[in-house]
């Protein structure tokens, strides 16, 4: 398309005949920005774009490709497990001290769609943010399936951790009879460490030992936007006040960008966004933002931007927390599909 209207969307389809809510995943358009998944994409499948209508006030489909033909894809494991070079080992040997060479194993890559806690419980498809308690903690890992053991228990294979009496990370046990346990650090690599080789100022100590999940309800029905939501967004993004735009989209990729610093890298939370300068700016240009930050939310890579919406939504019935007792079965479903219920939420109020 030579030219693009904000919250135009691309939808990835199955196949041509699949309905226009029955897209696998999609994206917001920006003039000239590739369409990027990290879901594999087989033969047979479409791409989408949809244009809001003012007209006829839904989106109407503006193009569409060729169904795809045979696809050679190369995933981005290929080449894990290896060890680790002397450069990368110096780098995370800075932020964890104890870690020993001969123990660290790269499992994994450094992407963002999952965290230790989500890898603790064998998940590589959400994010879960630590509880906010050790009591918390305990109570997430025995509602997932796990079962409370003391240290050299034979069935151990989770250890919970804390710094300071606050939740910080997950890691499990590697593969049996290694002496090795496995970590996702934040959004860098998942490796293996000796037990407590990750001990220190950024997770700092193993505070509970658990079973692997025995029961386990690891999915639920995935919430998708109907066509009357996706216009119920356009409408409010339509409207909403037109000087507030500039300043909002500029504050917003300011607090993505930080938030894929460096320095948030090893971070197992996003909770941890509240303490930017940025965030604060954000959540000062009040609920009038709201329907775009409902709009970037329903990306599903902004997910990390959920503790603004709990912040600047007043409403407790368009929170969707999982410290709230009408959710707190949901907590192992992850940010991305409280990403999801919450914009739904939104747009259904």
């Amino acid at each position: 398309m030579e030219s693009c209207e904000p919250y135009d969307w691309i939808g990835l389809y199955q196949n041509s005949s699949a309905g226009q809510n029955d897209y696998v995943t999609y994206q917001w358009v920006e003039k000239k920005a590739p369409f990027e998944t990290k879901i594999e994409v087989n033969a047979g499948w479409q791409i989408r774009y949809y244009r809001w209508s003012k007209q006829s006030k839904k989106y109407v489909e503006a193009a569409r490709t060729n169904e795809f033909k045979a696809l050679t894809i190369k995933s981005n494991t290929a080449d894990y497990p290896y060890k680790p070079d002397s450069a990368l080992f110096s780098t995370l040997q800075r932020v964890f001290p104890y870690l020993k060479q001969e123990d660290t194993i790269i499992t994994g890559a450094d992407v963002t769609g999952y965290n230790c806690i989500a890898w603790s419980l064998g998940l590589n498809d959400r994010w879960i943010n630590p509880a906010g308690s050790i009591e918390a903690f305990t109570a997430f890992y025995i509602q997932a399936g796990c079962e409370e053991r003391m240290r050299y228990s034979a069935d151990t294979a989770v250890a919970a951790w804390a710094n300071g009496g606050k939740p910080t990370h997950g890691s499990r046990l590697y593969q049996e009879g290694s002496g090795l346990w496995e970590s996702k650090l934040g959004k860098s690599y998942r490796i293996t460490h000796g037990e407590e080789e990750l001990s220190g100022s950024t997770y700092g100590v193993i505070v509970g030992y658990f079973t692997a999940p025995k029961k386990f309800k690891a999915k639920r029905e995935r919430t998708k936007l109907t066509a009357g939501q996706q216009e119920t967004l356009g409408r409010l993004v339509d409207e909403a006040e037109s000087g507030l735009r500039e300043p909002f989209e500029s504050a917003f990729a300011k607090l993505k960008e930080e938030w894929h610093s460096e320095a948030f890298r090893y971070e197992a939370s996003t909770e941890s966004i509240r303490r930017l300068p940025v965030y604060t700016e954000l959540v000062e240009m009040g609920p009038a933002v709201l329907p775009l930050l409902v709009a970037k939310l329903a990306e599903e890579e902004n997910f990390f931007a959920l503790p603004l919406y709990d912040e600047m939504q007043s409403d407790g019935l368009l929170r969707v927390s999982y410290q709230d007792e009408r959710y707190k079965k949901d907590a192992v479903e992850g940010e991305q599909e409280r990403a999801r219920r919450s914009v739904a939420a939104y747009l259904d109020r």
